[in-house]
Parts: C-alpha cells; sequence; structure tokens
C-alpha cells in the first residue's frame, strides 16, 4: 500500500487501485465526521459499547478473529471484519481494546490502524499499568510491576506517539471480572 499521489497498485483485497483508496470501500470516503466507528476486539466492554452505538444508528464495523463466532453483532448491523483493512472505513473513529500481544499479532494490529488511518484512537488499557500504587490521580505516572502492565504502557505509548496521524485518548479502565 503507498500514500504517494498518482501511485497505482494491489491493495489488501486484491483490486486496484488509487493510493489512498480501497476501491471495496471507496463509498467510505463520503462517511461524515463519527458517522462510522471501528472497533478493534469484541470483548465485554465493546460488547455492550457496539450495542449503544447501534442503538443510535452509528455505523459500526468490528475487527474480530472468526467473524463467525459473533453472528449475533451480524444480525444488529454490526460489519463484521477480519484483520486486514479491505471493507474498513478510512478516517473512522477506532476503538482499541485488544490487550497487547506478542510479534506477529502485534505487527499485525499495528499496521492494520495505519492502514486505515483513523481520525481518532481511543485505547482502552488498564489500571494495572499503576502496579502496586494504591492511590492514584489523573496525574500519576504508570508503575507497572509485572509484564502485562509494561506491555500496557507500551501500547499507551505507540498510540499516543503517532499524534500527527491521528488524536488519541487512552481510557485505563479498572478490573471488570
Amino acid at each position: 500500500y503507498s500514500r504517494h499521489a498518482g501511485a497505482s497498485r494491489r491493495n489488501y483485497c486484491g483490486r486496484r487501485s488509487r493510493a489512498g483508496w480501497y476501491s471495496s470501500v471507496a463509498a467510505t470516503a463520503y462517511l461524515k465526521m463519527y458517522d462510522a466507528v471501528v472497533i478493534l476486539g469484541l470483548g465485554f466492554t465493546t460488547q455492550r459499547l457496539v450495542r449503544r452505538l447501534r442503538q443510535r444508528g452509528i455505523a459500526v464495523y468490528a475487527v474480530v478473529r472468526g467473524t463467525d463466532r459473533f453472528a449475533e453483532f451480524a444480525e444488529l448491523g454490526v460489519r463484521l471484519r477480519s484483520l486486514v483493512p479491505c471493507g474498513i472505513p478510512k478516517g473512522a473513529v477506532l476503538v482499541h481494546s485488544v490487550p497487547p500481544l506478542a510479534d506477529p499479532e502485534k505487527s499485525v494490529i499495528r499496521t492494520l490502524i495505519r492502514d486505515i488511518a483513523p481520525r481518532r484512537v481511543l485505547y482502552i488499557s488498564s489500571t494495572s499499568v499503576y502496579g502496586a500504587q494504591a492511590k492514584v490521580t489523573e496525574h500519576t505516572p504508570p508503575a507497572p510491576n509485572d509484564e502485562k502492565g509494561r506491555a500496557r504502557v507500551e501500547e499507551e505509548e505507540w498510540t499516543a506517539s503517532l499524534q500527527a496521524q491521528w488524536s488519541s485518548l487512552i481510557l485505563r479502565s479498572a478490573a471488570i471480572y
């Protein structure tokens, strides 16, 4: 995939396209601000979010492994997609809820995020980034004391480091289970 003007290459769908456009989703170029939300991972929290968004008539694209496991959401009008940018609107708001993964999965997800060029990334992190700190505020710096917490901080830093490409918001949710 190339962003260079005038370049013509094969996109992830196998179709010829002009750089910056996927012919299978060219119609998404006409989306207005916040007309679509892309959800990366359909876990407990994002399943609830998806239901609320659909109740409000907002188009939702859910990027998941094993789309057949989420037939209930397809019936709600959620457009289920696999981990390739084909059929995912560019410039949408992205809610990233996938816990940090090791390579090669981490690289696949990061490449997908870059390729769909979201306008805003909301990353759902965890309070595990605070480690053993008992009292925290919005000003408390992360101090993870395990590998999961360190991986969350790394993902937060990656998300925030690309501010030139998108705006970001990091939510550190408490344990929900």
